[in-house]
């Protein structure tokens, strides 16, 4: 039996000088989520074309070495903390990134969000051997959290190892104007350091659970967090499966700050877990409006993908939000953050609208023309290889 420290050293070995890309992540695909997702569909397009990749991440139970898509993975088991949302890696992920990025000198090295703590690490290995890396930010915003004490935490922490990432990095890619103006503002950083590329979404892979008839249903799904602000479109919801209904309203996703009660209307959808990503899809699909409600995004991956799929946008007024809604001519439904009253008429309008089949299929190709991710490997390969 080998132990896991040699394997990984083994493994190592084997891998010495093989990396043209080296990932680092705090979560990687299959764990829900924008990021992950991005991370992944990133990698995926590098490998297709030839280069030979890794992608290190965390939050899985288990630390193992494996491949798919062409291209290797390390996970690492973590703890993790505010709701499994932020890993903390340890001595395990600390050596193999170092030794990883010791041992294949001409790899382009790209660490994902500035405030995760896998990024800090990564940033302090890289200055130390010398080498350069790129940061991906995905966030707008500062952190939220429950309470005080664990905001205050937040904040400093960002005040602190968060600028160290941003000022050690080569180059900063911000996946909105949104986020390229929060890290001008924020940290001062010049903007010959910012390079904007939007998120982008393999389209025929999520093209193929288009239906070809819609039906009258709403969506939002996400997780419970103070950030996505669940509560504005739950209260929402229960008023409109009242007054609406012939149409379907799901309400789809957990965590700590809702827990919603089982409905009593056969049309409100109460799912309180977060489903499958081939689930979601498979139900935007058919569906004719998704919402979100988020107080602040980067640039959201849910997002397009709904639109993909025909969905009318109904989405707060976050800065990347209103983005997404100019360049597929959806502004008419952006709505007030936190305003009950605003959502339950943006989302009356959109009913209304949903009536035009035209308007689903507008939508799609309008996604496909700003938001395929053709364009975005190609500004990805003409930044890091070029």
């Amino acid at each position: 039996m080998m132990y896991p420290n040699l394997c990984l050293t083994f493994q190592l070995m084997k891998n010495k000088t093989e990396y043209d890309l080296i990932s680092i992540s705090h979560f990687f695909y299959p764990i829900k989520g924008g990021l992950e997702n991005m991370a992944f569909s990133l990698l995926k397009r590098f490998a297709k074309a030839g280069y030979k990749c890794i992608a290190i991440h965390g939050g899985i139970n288990e630390t193992k070495f494996y491949k798919k898509n062409d291209f290797d993975i390390q996970t690492f088991k973590t703890k993790n903390i505010f709701n499994n949302t932020y890993p903390l890696f340890g001595i395990k992920f600390f050596k193999f990134v170092k030794k990883t990025i010791r041992e294949n000198s001409n790899a382009r090295i790209v660490v994902h969000s500035r405030h995760l703590l896998s990024s800090f690490l990564t940033a302090w290995i890289c200055s130390r051997l010398k080498r350069d890396f790129y940061l991906v930010e995905h966030t707008a915003q500062k952190s939220f959290a429950k309470t005080s004490t664990a905001q205050f935490l937040m904040n400093l922490y960002d005040k602190t190892f968060s600028k160290y990432v941003i000022k050690k990095s080569k180059k900063i890619v911000c996946v909105s104007k949104a986020c390229k103006k929060y890290n001008k503002e924020n940290y001062n950083t010049p903007e010959e350091k910012l390079k904007l590329i939007y998120n982008g979404i393999d389209f025929e892979d999520i093209v193929k659970y288009k239906k070809d008839s819609k039906e009258n249903i709403v969506v939002f799904a996400a997780k419970f967090l103070k950030v996505k602000d669940p509560i504005t479109t739950y209260t929402v919801f229960k008023k409109l499966s009242s007054k609406y209904p012939k149409w379907t309203f799901y309400f789809i996703g957990d965590g700590e700050i809702l827990k919603p009660e089982k409905s009593t209307l056969k049309n409100l959808k109460i799912i309180n877990r977060m489903i499958e990503r081939e689930e979601v899809l498979s139900l935007l699909g058919k569906s004719k409006i998704y919402i979100n409600s988020s107080l602040s995004e980067a640039l959201s991956i849910a997002n397009i993908e709904a639109t993909t799929l025909g969905n009318i946008p109904v989405f707060s007024d976050a800065p990347s939000n209103k983005e997404i809604a100019k360049k597929l001519n959806a502004s008419e439904y952006i709505f007030t953050r936190q305003d009950v009253q605003d959502l339950e008429a943006k989302i009356e309008k959109a009913i209304k609208s949903g009536k035009k089949k035209d308007i689903h299929e507008n939508i799609s190709k309008l996604t496909k023309k700003h938001f395929d991710n053709h364009r975005v490997f190609r500004e990805y390969e003409d930044l890091l290889f070029t």
